[in-house]
């Protein structure tokens, strides 16, 4: 009676105040008359304890009406917050996160919440509304197994994760939602996370051999023991500036803890050898792994010394190859300390999601690992990439403000193949004056067709191999000095 009471004053103000203003009475009357209307309804409400009230501007104050949120059943919706769990493939993605014009994973999912009815529709475009975060932000091709994002969502629609993924496509599945803290956030509270690489093992083939798809481990326990040995100088707390880009190295966020990294034996599948790296750490900056497994590489191959890796850690900048985002993908996000706080507190649920084991490995069979192993079949990405490494030389920069292969002899050469007419001979000029050359190891005539570009000399060992593959017909053999098919993802 008593809120009653104090609504009916409310109204009465509302009258009197619209009565004594200088505006015809019949229409403020009207709208007074609306408006008490809407207060009476709202009395009714909260006097027996409805739903929450949303408010709408009047004219002269503001008041309040019901927001109708219901489900099928009638029951009034209840909006709590929850960590969502969903797996998803890369490919033809631009990332996880939304980038308007874009197609991202968060763009369908969001979508798909909204016309399952499991957030509101306003949500959508302003997803701060719902508190929404994610746990990791995967880059363009990148997959994910177990990726985790925290929103504010109606928990009681029925048969909510169906309704979602009927409208998702097949390479997006929305797994499960547990009800969470309303403090949690699914980056923040992240204690670890893990990431998989997925390679074929002919990446790891000796600089001096030629490059297949058929190629198999000669020795597979001594490659692998020295890939896990250089793995191995990743582990601990370092600075990996060197390793992503847009980071200084006096800026504490530098500093990465790698808890664990590490690579399978190998296996055979649809024809091709393959590995797999692990690795675990606290969090990683963009481009990181992908860094790491590039340089990794090339080591193993006997392009680069162990010794690059020291010089990474210092405050110089050191050219680094970037290994394609194919093959990469998260594997899990962990809440150790979330879990030991509140998972067992009577009230919430662990984040752990052991119930979904095999429904997770039968998705990542179906839709990642098929997409890799088909994608490097058919568009050959680490072949490809592989190819470009002639053009770093692993060492310290000389001019940071170009192309790390800018610097090397193939480098230029291959870059200038790729320039329009227009710019090629400027740009020649420019880059034997920042790399302190003549212009006698890379000429460009007047006539600046590709085909006119020279590639400088190199080793005879590597042409040796150069005209052994332009003479080969089998149609696996890619040179490694053909730096024309240069291609890298940006994922």
């Amino acid at each position: 009676m008593i809120v009653r009471n104090l609504f009916k004053i409310k109204r009465a103000f509302c009258i009197r105040s619209l009565r004594m203003s200088s505006i015809p009475t019949e229409e403020p009357l009207n709208a007074a008359a609306e408006k008490s209307q809407q207060v009476d309804e709202l009395a009714d409400v909260v006097e027996l304890g409805g739903p929450p009230a949303k408010k709408l501007k009047g004219e002269d104050e503001v008041l309040t009406v019901v927001e109708k949120e219901v489900n099928e059943a009638g029951e009034r919706l209840k909006k709590k917050k929850v960590a969502l769990l969903l797996s998803y493939s890369g490919k033809g993605y631009y990332g996880m996160q939304l980038n308007p014009g874009f197609p991202t994973i968060e763009d369908e999912l969001l979508t798909a919440l909204c016309k399952a009815g499991v957030i509101p529709l306003n949500h959508k475009e302003n997803p701060s509304k719902m508190q929404f975060q994610r746990a990791a932000r995967t880059d363009k091709g990148v997959s994910a197994a177990m990726q985790v994002v925290s929103l504010k969502l109606w928990v009681n629609v029925e048969n909510a994760i169906k309704k979602v993924n009927e409208l998702l496509p097949a390479q997006i599945r929305m797994i499960d939602f547990k009800r969470t803290t309303q403090s949690f956030n699914c980056k923040n509270s992240c204690s670890h996370r893990t990431y998989s690489y997925f390679l074929p093992t002919y990446a790891f083939t000796p600089v001096e051999e030629m490059v297949l798809q058929s190629f198999r481990l000669e020795d597979p326990e001594k490659t692998i023991a020295k890939v896990n040995e250089v793995l191995a100088l990743y582990k601990g707390t370092h600075n990996f500036h060197n390793f992503t880009s847009g980071k200084k190295p006096d800026e504490a966020s530098s500093m990465r803890y790698i808890i664990d990294m590490q690579c399978s034996q190998p296996f055979i599948q649809d024809g091709l050898e393959w590995a797999v790296v692990t690795v675990k750490g606290q969090s990683f900056m963009l481009h990181q792994i992908r860094k790491m497994i590039g340089l990794m590489i090339a080591i193993v191959r006997g392009l680069a010394s162990m010794d690059v890796i020291s010089k990474a850690w210092g405050p110089a900048k050191v050219d680094i190859p970037k290994a394609p985002g194919l093959g990469l993908m998260l594997e899990q996000v962990h809440y150790d300390s979330y879990n030991k706080k509140y998972g067992y507190d009577g009230m919430h649920e662990p984040l752990i999601w052991d119930e979904h084991k095999e429904q997770i490995e039968a998705f990542k069979k179906k839709h990642i690992y098929s997409s890799m192993i088909e994608t490097e079949k058919a568009e050959k990405d680490m072949m490809k990439w592989m190819s470009t490494l002639f053009s770093h030389h692993f060492d310290y920069r000389i001019n940071v403000d170009l192309p790390a292969e800018a610097e090397t002899a193939v480098g230029r050469a291959a870059h200038l193949v790729k320039l329009d007419d227009r710019k090629k001979a400027a740009a020649l000029v420019e880059l034997n004056s920042v790399a302190g050359e003549d212009n006698t190891d890379t000429v460009a005539s007047e006539n600046t067709n590709a085909s006119n570009v020279e590639v400088p000399v190199i080793p005879a060992e590597t042409a040796q191999q150069s005209e052994t593959n332009k003479d080969s017909s089998n149609s696996e053999a890619l040179s490694e000095v053909d730096t024309s098919n240069k291609s890298e993802s940006n994922g």
